[in-house]
């Protein structure tokens, strides 16, 4: 893509563009702050409130922008790509990864937090085992309207070919 084809599609979508750089500052914003919280935690407790926040937010923006981009090339694209297909498979492979480190992530917790904080692990699990929760549900009910059309805009591609 050429950079007048990109700056054409910048003007042509800048409300979504604005809107993704805002959502991506504030991300990227909270990012930083859990990892100022690490280094300047006092206690066990308060590394690992982070660490689970940290954990938290960056799923979400990791599968927000997955998402983002097999939006961007079934619907602004508008052309087959095999990128597409091969994304879907990428965050149910993310997705399943995802929860296999949080087991490990779920050790180092409990073993760091200490004796005065043990009431506090239930919430600390919760924040790591719903992180992307919320990208997932949206994934689950979207995603068959987006395979539909991706196999609509592979079927149109080849009858023009």
């Amino acid at each position: 893509m050429s950079t007048t084809n990109l700056f054409q599609s910048v003007k042509k979508n800048l409300v979504s563009v604005i809107v993704a750089l805002l959502v991506f500052g504030v991300f990227v914003y909270a990012i930083i702050g859990d990892v100022i919280g690490m280094q300047n935690a006092v206690s066990g407790y308060e590394y690992c409130k982070n660490l689970c926040d940290l954990c938290h937010e960056g799923s979400m923006l990791y599968f927000a922008v997955l998402m983002g981009a097999i939006i961007y090339l079934t619907y602004e694209s508008k052309r087959y790509s095999v990128w597409s297909i091969r994304l879907f498979y990428v965050m149910g492979a993310s997705a399943l990864l995802y929860f296999f480190m949080v087991s490990f992530a779920l050790d180092y917790v409990y073993q760091l937090v200490g004796d005065a904080y043990q009431k506090e692990l239930p919430s600390l699990f919760r924040a790591l085992y719903t992180g992307p929760i919320c990208t997932f549900v949206i994934c689950c009910f979207a995603m068959p309207k987006i395979v539909k059309d991706v196999m609509k805009l592979k079927e149109e591609q080849e009858l023009t070919v």
